[in-house]
């Protein structure tokens, strides 16, 4: 019975064999991707509403662009602008203290002396050798007419004194009518002496004394004889003879004077010895004072000697004072025809004229840095000039006050450049994403098409001409197709086998209650259609509404700029990010590293540096460690007392730190085998850590090239013989 009705239902529906397979999924998937393509293009064509806009608002100034090369430039060169003032100012202070100094230059000089003269005048190294040489000659001259001055005055001096002991000694010298009396009264009293000793010896060679002469002689000359020839004989004989020879004569001689004496009487004899003697004091006294007069003359002659030298010396220095002073007019003019030569007003001597000369070539220089620092400064003065010109000139182009200062004006150009570039930027941006977007509109609305060609096809092959008729048909397709599987249902049941009537009933109320829930079905997929509908023309309605609002808002000038400082902060944030991001993979990368290194190298390196610490210390340091939440390494004696690094003694901790070189040279031994260089490490040791320490060394060299410096000699008597290399100086 059922299957009947089926049968009949089936009948009943229009013929549906050309509605496509799976119509209404596929229906509903255009739909949807239609919808999606609409949503798509209505989002496209409000973001190129809203960026045709912005792109309107860009006031991108295409005169500006034109003058950014020379706005750049001048940029550029506002350093240069800011130093060329700096320098300016300089040369002008500079400038400025050159010309007092050679204002006071000029005024020392004097009056005759201008910057015209200065710069004509002649400064050559001959001129200067020339006025060199005339000053030392000028000098040597003066220095030597000084010199003849002192002389002079010393000699006028002598001469004076001379003149005066001349006059004293004339003056004192003896009247020669006083000269002639003394020596009269001296040829008398020799005539009186002569007489009176004539006198005496004629009493003397009376008869009565001359008796016994013969006798006397004849004795004195036997006496001679025998002594002679006795002499011959023998010396102390002859000494005998002589010595009664010599008494014999004396008393012959005391004889005769007294048998005188008994002849000439004694008042005779007092008389002719006081004459004598008065006549001797007399002469004495004539002849001392012949003498005082002949030194006195001798002295005159000298004293007159003296002053004809000292007379003649002082006319020899009045002749060389003479010849110095035609010697200094020499210079003198000398020194005038110098000054024609060199352009140099005329000048009183040679000194001053070397002190001039100095001057001058001090103010030849000074004049020539006051003119190179004219040029510099007018160059300088012409570049300022084109800059302030040319930034002027921007200025008044791009409408900012030019009462400003030049680093302002430049300043405020830059700034209006950089934001017409940024426009220009962001123009150019806009643009390329407005020729994008166009791209990806012109792509969904290729899309839209096609997915409506789709639809349309869909529509054809339903052979409907509208989707209501299309979503009608595809509901009856569905229900033809539920009720076909219905009825393939009932049959495959039918066939199996039906045991009794109450199941055969059981499975048609069952397929009734499915075409009921078929029908229903359809009833909530028309309302639901129905509701969809509604609220898709409500969802146009207000989307319509937010492009108008949008549109209206986007005409005004403010969300513009709020868009586009969102793009920059957009941008910058972007830059911020991409920033932090690389610090922070840095950061995690090297915290990863190191927990690594904390958690798989640091125990190796530890365990390592422990055993090597432990036997560098000879046993007394039996653990090394280090905390992994502190940046520190801990030695542990085998008393079990813990130390620091900076607790150990010098020794100890360099034997610490080559205990961790060794170690972490160890740990990278499967990577890498490099030599281990060690400088000069057992200077703190003691013998014993020396000797261990040497032992670590030779172990560890056994593995490993270990290079060892010293300066100690004592070193090498640690190590084998034919380890030693020894490095010459200078290498």
């Amino acid at each position: 019975m059922k299957q009947k009705e089926l049968t009949l239902l089936l009948k009943k529906l229009p013929d549906l064999s050309t509605f496509p397979h799976q119509g209404m999924e596929k229906i509903a998937e255009l739909r949807n991707e239609e919808k999606k393509y609409v949503d798509k293009y209505a989002e496209i064509d409000f973001e190129l509403t809203k960026l045709q806009t912005e792109m309107n608002e860009l006031a991108v100034s295409e005169e500006l662009i034109n003058k950014q090369v020379e706005i750049k430039e001048l940029h550029v060169n506002l350093t240069s602008y800011q130093d060329w003032k700096r320098t300016t100012e300089n040369i002008t202070y500079e400038h400025k203290q050159r010309n007092e100094e050679l204002a006071e230059i000029l005024q020392k000089l004097g009056e005759q002396w201008n910057k015209s003269t200065l710069s004509e005048a002649v400064t050559t190294m001959e001129a200067k050798e020339e006025l060199v040489s005339l000053n030392e000659q000028y000098r040597a001259l003066t220095e030597r007419a000084s010199f003849l001055e002192v002389e002079k005055s010393s000699k006028k001096s002598t001469v004076n004194e001379r003149r005066r002991e001349l006059e004293r000694i004339k003056a004192e010298r003896m009247s020669e009518q006083e000269q002639e009396r003394l020596s009269v009264r001296l040829q008398q009293l020799m005539v009186e002496e002569s007489k009176l000793k004539e006198a005496i010896i004629r009493e003397q060679n009376s008869p009565r004394t001359q008796s016994k002469q013969p006798l006397f002689m004849i004795l004195l000359l036997l006496l001679s004889v025998a002594l002679t020839f006795t002499g011959i004989q023998s010396y102390w004989l002859a000494f005998g003879i002589l010595a009664i020879g010599f008494v014999l004569v004396l008393v012959l001689f005391l004889t005769q004077n007294k048998r005188v004496s008994n002849v000439v009487t004694q008042d005779d004899q007092q008389v002719f010895i006081s004459k004598l003697h008065e006549i001797e004091l007399e002469k004495q006294n004539i002849q001392m004072e012949l003498s005082n007069i002949r030194e006195s003359e001798q002295q005159s002659k000298l004293a007159s000697k003296s002053y004809e030298d000292a007379l003649a010396t002082y006319e020899n220095i009045l002749r060389q004072q003479e010849q110095v002073e035609q010697k200094l007019l020499s210079c003198d003019e000398q020194l005038d025809a110098w000054c024609e030569r060199g352009k140099f007003p005329p000048i009183a001597n040679c000194t001053l004229a070397l002190s001039v000369f100095g001057l001058v070539e001090k103010g030849q220089k000074l004049l020539r840095a006051i003119m190179q620092f004219e040029d510099q400064l007018q160059q300088f003065k012409n570049k300022l000039k084109n800059f302030e010109e040319k930034a002027e000139q921007l200025a008044r182009f791009a409408n900012i006050d030019v009462a400003q200062s030049i680093p302002l004006i430049v300043e405020k150009l830059v700034n209006k450049l950089k934001k017409n570039e940024q426009k220009e930027m962001k123009l150019q941006l806009l643009l390329e994403r407005t020729a994008r977007i166009e791209k990806d509109k012109l792509y969904f609305e290729k899309q839209l098409q096609q997915c409506r060609e789709k639809i349309q096809r869909l529509f054809h092959e339903a052979n409907v001409e509208t989707e209501e008729s299309f979503i009608e048909k595809g509901m009856l397709q569905e229900e033809k197709i539920v009720i076909e599987r219905d009825l393939r249902l009932v049959d495959s049941q039918l066939e199996v086998q039906v045991k009794n009537r109450e199941q055969l009933e059981e499975w048609t109320t069952e397929i009734e209650n499915t075409f009921e829930i078929r029908e229903e079905r359809k009833r909530e997929l028309e309302e639901r259609l129905s509701v969809v509908e509604a609220e898709e023309k409500e969802v146009e309605k207000q989307l319509f509404a937010c492009q108008t609002a949008r549109q209206k808002l986007g005409n005004e000038s403010e969300l513009a700029a709020l868009y586009q400082k969102i793009e920059v902060e957009k941008t910058t944030l972007k830059q911020y990010a991409m920033e932090w991001a690389i610090h922070e993979t840095a950061k995690q990368m090297i915290k990863k590293a190191k927990a690594i290194y904390e958690e798989k190298r640091q125990p190796e390196v530890m365990q390592a540096a422990e055993k090597w610490f432990n036997l560098l210390t000879c046993g007394q340091y039996t653990r090394v460690f280090a905390p992994i939440d502190e940046a520190t390494v801990t030695v542990e004696r085998k008393d079990g007392g813990r130390f620091l690094p900076e607790e150990l003694s010098q020794g100890t901790k360099e034997q610490l730190y080559l205990a961790l070189r060794i170690a972490l040279a160890e740990a990278y031994r499967s990577q890498a085998v490099f030599p281990l260089i060690i400088d000069d490490v057992f200077v703190n040791f003691d013998d014993e850590r020396k000797r261990a320490a040497a032992e670590a060394i030779k172990k560890l060299s056994s593995r490993r090239q270990v290079l060892l410096f010293t300066c100690h000699a004592y070193i090498k008597q640690l190590f084998s013989a034919d380890c030693h290399l020894e490095l010459k100086k200078g290498i």
